[in-house]
């Protein structure tokens, strides 16, 4: 037990410290450096590590999938308007084609790179211009296309530029059809991009690692303790480690590289298990079942439809592309009812959970805050350039990371109650042992007793008679006017008294005979006049003591 004790220290403060990491980590991560000025973006390449290029781009879309000629000739008669220029389009059926120019510069050995911020596109493709001809420099896509078919292997999309003495034109054409289409667009040069992919990675590698260690602990706490709720809380937070990992890219590129088809609807997946382990666990956290069943009743029928959803995904896809917009919407709306009753469970059970309450308005209203700018991303009411991260990352981790220190304080309160509780039963135990004693020292042949589980110790010569009632034994004494009750059976009793002056005459009743003032063969009378009856089953018992 004092190990035990001694290790519990050297657990949580390796737990916090994992937080401190993921705070400092959430903190420091979003001020990296970014140019937006619209000056000449090459002389800013030494000193910025990277330049929003959006501002440098002209953006035009088609309902038809044009030829790169075919474009570039329409742009030339006017005949395609510029279309609004924003970041995030929100849904769309359209085909986007993206112009720009990289002007003479002053570095013609400094390497370039364009950096297309969104890992899931469906097709890809960048073109460069010349006086007289196109070529595809770079392509791309996770649909139809294995991860190793990109021209530059990395979870975005990356594409390297010529930069030299003459001014060079490109075409960016993106498909993100039956979707939300976002393209975010940062210049690199080429060597400070790897330097800082080294970092990030570096960065994500111990956010993740933190993550998991979390989860880990969190389900090994469910099986030490035995107890659903962290059960739960590991699921949950493992399904957020697979989504945030699945929305960075990084499960395409290592957990699934071959399969794009499975990769294009990843995430809405995950999202549906993660709204169901939020509900098994905010049952078990909020104690929802016990004070409001219907919420529970209503979060059944959620998970069922979400879960239906994604069994028609499994059996219909080719339907399931059809309206994936439609289900897409329908499955936000069930998340957010999700939300909405969470919340309301909150309100009403804050009386009687307050801290797990506030602890829950804390912690999820930052995914809430997040989800919420993020649905304004795919729906084109935000510019996803706002954010320096996914907002959707930025609130969960912060939810995974409030959320794990009241589980563990949670884990550790337990832990302590349950020393608490072993060590009363020690001290019961002890106490025990010493009243055994006590009753063995009394317990001679002149004073015989028996002791109870009351601790209450009785002189067997003072019992009058037994009467069973229910689960408990009354015992009727002539040195007290109210009988002594104890959790036990008759049964138990005729096993510890003398046989030679108790008998059974009832199946609810056990008589000291030397307490009998009369005896009949179907009744008795003791000294304080006390009728107990004999019934008839037990009427041996009194023929044979007559007969002795």
């Amino acid at each position: 037990m004092k190990k035990k004790q001694q290790l519990l220290p050297i657990l949580i403060f390796n737990v916090n410290s994992s937080f401190i990491i993921i705070f400092a980590a959430l903190l420091i991560f979003p001020f990296l450096s970014v140019a937006q000025n619209k000056s000449d973006f090459l002389n800013q390449l030494p000193s910025k590590e990277k330049i929003k290029f959006n501002f440098y781009t002209k953006i035009y879309e088609t309902d038809v999938n044009y030829t790169v000629r075919q474009i570039d000739s329409l742009i030339k008669k006017e005949a395609l308007p510029l279309s609004q220029q924003i970041v995030s389009q929100g849904f769309s059926q359209k085909f986007y084609w993206l112009y720009f120019k990289i002007p003479r510069t002053k570095y013609p050995k400094k390497q370039l790179l364009l950096e297309l911020n969104n890992p899931f596109i469906d097709l890809v493709e960048l073109y460069e211009k010349t006086d007289t001809s196109f070529t595809k420099i770079g392509f791309g896509g996770d649909r139809n296309r294995a991860f190793s078919d990109r021209n530059y292997i990395n979870r975005r999309f990356i594409f390297p530029l010529n930069n030299n003495l003459k001014a060079r034109g490109y075409y960016l054409m993106i498909d993100k059809r039956n979707a939300s289409v976002s393209f975010p667009i940062y210049l690199w040069n080429k060597n400070t991009f790897e330097n800082f992919e080294i970092k990030q990675n570096l960065y994500y590698g111990i956010f993740f690692g933190v993550l998991c260690f979390i989860s880990l602990i969190a389900m090994i706490a469910g099986i030490i303790t035995r107890k659903s709720l962290f059960l739960y809380y590991g699921a949950y937070s493992f399904f957020i480690i697979l989504y945030l990992l699945t929305s960075l890219g990084f499960s395409y590129q290592y957990i699934y590289p071959q399969s794009h088809h499975f990769n294009n609807y990843s995430r809405v997946i995950l999202i549906v298990l993660i709204t169901v382990s939020s509900t098994l666990f905010l049952n078990k956290f909020l104690n929802i079942a016990t004070k409001i069943p219907i919420i529970v009743k209503a979060f059944k029928v959620i998970n069922i439809l979400l879960t239906t959803s994604i069994l028609f995904w499994i059996c219909f896809t080719d339907l399931y592309q059809s309206y994936t917009v439609w289900l897409l919407n329908i499955m936000y709306i069930l998340v957010f009812c999700v939300f909405i009753l969470a919340f309301i469970a909150a309100f009403k059970t804050y009386k009687t959970k307050r801290t797990n309450a506030i602890i829950f308005f804390i912690a999820f209203g930052f995914p809430v805050l997040g989800a919420t700018a993020y649905i304004g991303i795919e729906y084109g009411m935000i510019e996803e350039s706002f954010f320096p991260l996914n907002p959707i990352f930025l609130g969960v981790g912060l939810e995974v990371v409030i959320l794990s220190v009241a589980i563990i304080n949670q884990f550790v309160k337990m832990y302590h109650q349950k020393v608490h509780f072993e060590n009363e039963n020690l001290l019961l135990s002890s106490r025990n042992e010493t009243l055994k004693d006590l009753v063995r020292k009394l317990n001679t042949k002149s004073n015989p007793t028996i002791l109870l589980k009351s601790k209450a110790i009785l002189k067997i010569e003072d019992i009058q008679y037994i009467k069973s009632d229910g689960p408990y034994l009354e015992f009727f004494m002539t040195t007290k006017a109210s009988p002594e009750i104890d959790r036990q059976t008759l049964k138990w009793a005729l096993e510890i008294l003398p046989s030679d002056s108790f008998i059974q005459i009832h199946r609810s009743y056990i008589v000291n005979l030397k307490q009998v003032k009369v005896l009949k063969a179907s009744e008795l009378i003791l000294f304080d006049n006390t009728i107990l009856k004999v019934s008839r089953s037990f009427k041996k018992n009194i023929e044979h003591f007559k007969s002795q």
